[in-house]
C-alpha cells in the first residue's frame, strides 16, 4: 500500500554499563553491559518478541552487540555490525569527562567528536541502508548519543543536554518519499513544547 513506509527502523539504546551508572563518557571504549544491563536486555527481548525484523544491526562496540545478541536469541538471524553507529568519540577525555559537562560546555572539549560529524555518519548509514533494503523493518542497537542526533535532525531542535535516553529506550523512524519521520518513542521524555506527527 502507498501508506506503508519505505523502510522502518527501530533504534534502541544498549543495556546499562558500569560507566553509565557513574555518568562517565564511554565513547569508543569497548566495555560490556553489567548485570543490570543484562536484565534490561532480557526485558527488551520480551518486549520486542511480537515484532518481526528483517535485519538486526548493532554498533560494533560490545555494549551494543551484547544487547543485540540477547534480543536476537531464538530468531535465527545474524547481527550485522557497523562502526558508523558508534557513540560519540570522546578522544582523550574518554572515561574522564562527565557527559553532562560536555553538553553544558562543549567549547571546552576540542577533542570531542562534534554533533555535525556524528550526524553525517549516522545519516550516511541510514540513507545507504534504506536504499539497499527498501520496505524492511530493521532493529538497530546503538547508543544514546546516536538517538539524540537522529531526533535533533528529524524534529529540527537541538536535543543535546535537553533529553535523556535511558538504557533500552527506543525510537521508531520511518522513511517515506525521501522524508524521515519519527513515528514513536518509548521511555524518552521530550520537552513539553515538542510535538511530532504520527
Amino acid at each position: 500500500p502507498a501508506s506503508e513506509p519505505k523502510v522502518l527502523f527501530y533504534f534502541v539504546r544498549h543495556g546499562e554499563t558500569d560507566w553509565n551508572k557513574q555518568n562517565k563518557a564511554l565513547g569508543h571504549l569497548d566495555i560490556s553491559i553489567n548485570t543490570d544491563g543484562f536484565s534490561q536486555a532480557q526485558e527488551l527481548k520480551q518486549l520486542l518478541a511480537p515484532l518481526a525484523f528483517d535485519r538486526i544491526v548493532s554498533s560494533d562496540l560490545k555494549r551494543a552487540h551484547d544487547t543485540a545478541s540477547i534480543v536476537a536469541e531464538g530468531r535465527g538471524q545474524t547481527i550485522l555490525q557497523d562502526r558508523r553507529l558508534r557513540s560519540r568519540d570522546w578522544g582523550e577525555l574518554t572515561g574522564k569527562a562527565s557527559t553532562l559537562l560536555y553538553i553544558t560546555n562543549p567549547e571546552l572539549f576540542a577533542c570531542v567528536e562534534k554533533s555535525e560529524v556524528m550526524e553525517e555518519r549516522i545519516f550516511h548509514f541510514l540513507e545507504e541502508f534504506a536504499a539497499a533494503h527498501p520496505k524492511e523493518r530493521v532493529l538497530v542497537v546503538c547508543h544514546g548519543s546516536i538517538m539524540r542526533i537522529i531526533m535533533s535532525k528529524v524534529l529540527g531542535f537541538v536535543l543535546e543536554g535537553v533529553i535523556v535516553v535511558p538504557n533500552t529506550a527506543w525510537l521508531k523512524l520511518s522513511r517515506r518519499k525521501n522524508t524521515w519521520k519519527l513515528e514513536e518513542i518509548k521511555d524518552i521524555q521530550l520537552p513539553m513544547d515538542l510535538r511530532f506527527t504520527r
